[in-house]
């Protein structure tokens, strides 16, 4: 796993609607999936949206996983976001089952879901961007 040094931004690539644009803000909805927050003061927005190519399907399938159904706007494009985040682990272990959206450690380092009723914002720890199932399960995160 590659390390993002101080000087570097890290950008990531996720399905998103095709009529998503160069330079809006986004919000993990999905599964490597973004969308355009739905309000003001989202806990789950990824960054900024730098570059976008066209419809992720083709003869092969789709390899994010997205369809033209869970991809609100139309057939999932692909758009590279430059993230606020630090690094992205493809190695963490749930703690329980996660949605994607903001996530904290509990007491073993296991992933959880925020829970506001419970935790501290200043407890955030970063973004889960593949859901768990079940706890024990491998999750990737994006990392402050």
């Amino acid at each position: 796993m590659r390390k993002q040094k101080l000087q570097e931004v890290l950008a990531f690539n996720f399905a998103c609607a095709d009529s998503i644009a160069e330079g809006q803000v986004v919000e993990i909805t999905g599964d490597l999936t973004v969308a355009v927050p739905t309000g003001a003061g989202s806990l789950k927005v990824v960054g900024t949206v730098v570059r976008k190519k066209g419809h992720l399907m083709s003869n092969a399938g789709n390899v994010y996983g997205a369809t033209p159904a869970t991809v609100t706007g139309g057939a999932p494009a692909e758009c590279t976001v430059e993230t606020r985040f630090r690094e992205r682990r493809d190695d963490r272990v749930s703690g329980a089952a996660v949605a994607v959206g903001p996530f904290v450690f509990d007491a073993n380092g296991a992933v959880i879901a925020y829970n506001a009723s419970v935790h501290s914002p200043a407890a955030i720890r970063g973004l889960v961007i593949t859901h768990a199932a079940a706890g024990a399960a491998v999750v990737q995160t994006l990392e402050y």
